[in-house]
């Protein structure tokens, strides 16, 4: 994933909406209203962080215009902000209704495009965090409206509808092939391993996020993680886990096995108040893939639902046999920014 490109396109556009701000007697710049509405954008909790406008600006077009460097545009952020409890409105961090203002002086008509990103609790810097939505503006010099999604070039440049998935139940950490149901592994098959994720884009190290791997209890509404990865065919971060048993292969020399090179893990012993031996087809539990923000605002599964399967089994009779998972995508928030001079 890039953000490099050309901008010459967007710099005409923006040229243009300049030079139909000197016709006919338009309101000054220095007059204008920024207002955002959003649409399946949830209300970050205690601990989670918070959402953060930035609108961006040719750079160097203000003296007084701080510089945050992308490409050849700088962002100013027009402020920080959450939803109300029922996500209906949008508040400030005092918890009051929400208005965008800049922090810095702008020449409103050369607004190039806006960004949403998520920023860590008590942030203070004027750097962005992680990109969710993002969007071009157009229009006329009265009002000029950019629609933000997920999918945009400047967010995560992917259209991630296309996201398939299936797991499969088994135990690779363990000789005992009757523990099959206390493991869960991304892929097509445990006979003939084979990445069971398929059209999730390789993420950068540095683009702000991370897929991660959820099994959900619904009987204890407890969420257990199985790791973060940024490739679905090579293994996540913490491998099979520290749950994980003491058989395979043990590259690291914990004690515990491996797992297969895909995302998955074992749950055979006790760690961390996670309880030995899931099973994982008792009828309680969802599988589920999730884009989570990096830096991580929470031990939670983030609101970005990619793949899921609601209900495990339940009682499957063997391993060996793939479940699919559904995707979740086509729910993912979007917004538009409008100004008005």
């Amino acid at each position: 994933m890039t953000y490099s490109r050309s901008i010459l396109p967007r710099c005409i556009a923006a040229l243009l909406l300049f030079v139909s701000a000197c016709k006919d007697d338009p309101t000054s710049p220095e007059h204008f209203t920024v207002s955002l509405s959003a649409l399946n954008l949830t209300r970050l909790e205690s601990g989670q962080g918070h959402y953060e406008l930035w609108i961006s600006f040719p750079e160097g077009h203000s003296s007084n215009l701080a510089k945050r460097n992308h490409g050849d545009e700088a962002y100013v952020s027009f402020g920080k902000f959450n939803l109300s409890a029922d996500n209906t409105q949008l508040l400030s961090l005092a918890g009051q209704a929400m208005s965008f203002t800049p922090h810095h002086e702008v020449d409103i008509n050369l607004a190039l495009d806006a960004i949403v990103t998520i920023e860590l609790e008590g942030d203070q810097d004027d750097e962005l965090g992680s990109r969710i939505l993002a969007g071009g503006f157009s229009g006329s010099d009265r009002e000029a409206n950019a629609y933000l999604s997920t999918g945009a070039e400047d967010a995560f440049d992917y259209d991630y509808r296309a996201a398939t998935a299936a797991y499969v139940l088994t135990t690779p950490t363990t000789n005992d092939s009757t523990d099959f149901r206390s493991g869960i592994w991304w892929i097509k098959s445990s006979s003939s391993i084979s990445a069971g994720i398929d059209k999730l884009p390789v993420l950068a190290d540095t683009s702000g996020w991370r897929y991660e791997g959820w099994l959900i209890d619904r009987a204890n509404s407890r969420a257990y993680s199985t790791g973060k990865f940024l490739a679905s065919a090579a293994a996540d971060a913490d491998r099979a886990g520290t749950t994980a048993g003491a058989d395979g292969v043990d590259q690291d020399g914990d004690g515990r096995g491996d797992g297969f090179a895909f995302p998955g893990q074992d749950f055979i012993q006790s760690s961390n108040g996670v309880p030995a031996f899931l099973q994982l087809d008792n009828g309680s539990f969802e599988a589920r893939l999730t884009l989570e923000p990096e830096p991580d605002n929470s031990s939670a599964p983030f609101f970005l639902t990619l793949l899921t399967d609601v209900t495990i089994g339940p009682s499957l009779s063997r391993n060996h046999s793939p479940q699919s998972m559904d995707n979740r995508a086509s729910a993912f928030p979007s917004a538009t920014v409008t100004i008005k001079r």
